[in-house]
C-alpha cells in the first residue's frame, strides 16, 4: 500500500488510468509499419486518389492524452485526388466548419496540391467531390494489405477501420484532402464528414496547443487529463473525449498548480462552470465542441464536477496535516473503489 496520497495518485495512474508503455510502444511500431505498408498499397495500383506520402498523427493517442484500454489509434492519410476548389457551408446557426469541394475550373487557381482533373467517379449527382466516393476508394484498396483482418467503414461514414487480427487495438483511417496557400502552404485539410461532404480539421493546431499547454504546467498537465477522463468514464458523462480536453486546458490559461490535488480541484472547479458556456473549436476550424449536451446533461456534468471539487478540497486540507488515508478516501469518492488507500 502507498504511505503517501502522492505515491497513491501515482500508483492509480499507472496502473489504472495511463496506456502501458510497453503497449505504447508497440502500437507506435505498428503505427510506423502500417505507414508504408498503406501509402504502398494505395499507390499501387494506376489512376487517383493517391496517398502523398504525409500522414498527420491525430487523436488522443497521439496528444498522449488516451486512457486505457488502448482500442483504437487514429490516422489521417493525405490523399490528391486531383485539382479542386473549397468553399465554406455556412446555416443560419453560423459557422460549421463544413466544405463542399468541386473540381477546378480551366484557368482557376487550385487550392488543392493536385494539378490534374478530378474524375467523375468522385463527384455526386451535383458535380461536387463526395468524400463517400473517396472513402470508398481508399478502403478498397487498402483491403489488399495482408497484414490486417479486415477494413470497415465506420458508421459515422468518415473513417476506414484496419482491424488487427493479431493486436486490441484498431487503426481508424481517415482520408483527408490538404488546402494549400499560394506558396504551396498547407493551410488545414478537409476530412469526410459522414453525409458525403468535408469537414475542416488540422491536428497540427492541437498537438502545438497541447505541448505548450503541458509545458506551461510543468509537464503535469497530461496525466491531469487523463485523470479528469478516467472519472468521466466512470460516471459515464456525455462529455467527448476532445470537448473535456479543451475544457481542462481552459483551466489553466497561464499556470498550473504544483500540487496535483490543487489541480485536479482547480480543474473540476473550471469544469462546473465551464460546461453551462459555448465550447469554440479552438482550432477555429469546426463547430462549437458542446453542441450535442442538453441542459439536462449540462447539469448533470456540473454538479458532478463540483462536488468533486469540494471533495478534492477536503483531500487538499487534510493532505496537509499529513493525513494521507483520509486523503486517499477522500479521493477515492471522486475516482471510485480502484484508487489505492494509504496505510
Amino acid at each position: 500500500m502507498p504511505r503517501t496520497i502522492q505515491a497513491a495518485l501515482d500508483q492509480f495512474a499507472v496502473t489504472r488510468v495511463d496506456l502501458d508503455p510497453t503497449q505504447v510502444a508497440e502500437a507506435r511500431r505498428s503505427r510506423d509499419f502500417l505507414k508504408t505498408s498503406l501509402v504502398a498499397a494505395m499507390n499501387a495500383s494506376p489512376g487517383l486518389p493517391r496517398m502523398t506520402g504525409e500522414v498527420v498523427q491525430f487523436g488522443s493517442f497521439a496528444r498522449r492524452t488516451k486512457i486505457r484500454p488502448l482500442d483504437d489509434v487514429d490516422l489521417m492519410f493525405v490523399v490528391e485526388i486531383g485539382s479542386i476548389t473549397a468553399q465554406e457551408t455556412w446555416f443560419r446557426t453560423g459557422k460549421t466548419g463544413e466544405m463542399t469541394v468541386e473540381p477546378t475550373p480551366m484557368g482557376l487557381y487550385s487550392l488543392s496540391t493536385g494539378r490534374v482533373p478530378v474524375e467523375r467517379r468522385f463527384l455526386n449527382d451535383a458535380g461536387r467531390v463526395s468524400s463517400r466516393a473517396v472513402v470508398n476508394e481508399v478502403r478498397a484498396r487498402l483491403g489488399s494489405v495482408p497484414q490486417y483482418g479486415r477494413t470497415e467503414i465506420k458508421p459515422d461514414g468518415a473513417a476506414i477501420m484496419l482491424d488487427l487480427a493479431s493486436r486490441p487495438w484498431k487503426f481508424d483511417v481517415v482520408p483527408a484532402l490538404p488546402i494549400v496557400d499560394l506558396f504551396g502552404t498547407t493551410l488545414y485539410y478537409l476530412i469526410p464528414n459522414g453525409r458525403g461532404g468535408w469537414q475542416k480539421t488540422d491536428p497540427r493546431r492541437d498537438a502545438k496547443r497541447m505541448t505548450e499547454a503541458n509545458q506551461r504546467g510543468g509537464g503535469r498537465l497530461l496525466r491531469l487529463v487523463r485523470l479528469v477522463k478516467y472519472w468521466n468514464v466512470q460516471h459515464g458523462l456525455p462529455l467527448g473525449s476532445y470537448h473535456l480536453e479543451t475544457l481542462c486546458l481552459s483551466a489553466f490559461p497561464w499556470m498550473m498548480p504544483s500540487d496535483p490535488l490543487a489541480a485536479l480541484q482547480s480543474c473540476f472547479t473550471h469544469i462546473a462552470s465551464a460546461v453551462y458556456h459555448t465550447c469554440p473549436d479552438p482550432k477555429g476550424l469546426g463547430p462549437d465542441l458542446d453542441s450535442h449536451l442538453s441542459y439536462a446533461q449540462r447539469q448533470r456534468i456540473s454538479s458532478l464536477a463540483h462536488s468533486a471539487a469540494q471533495t478534492l478540497q477536503q483531500a487538499v486540507g487534510v493532505a496537509a496535516w499529513k493525513s494521507h488515508q483520509t486523503a486517499s478516501r477522500h479521493l477515492q469518492q471522486v475516482f471510485g473503489p480502484f484508487f489505492p488507500v494509504c496505510d
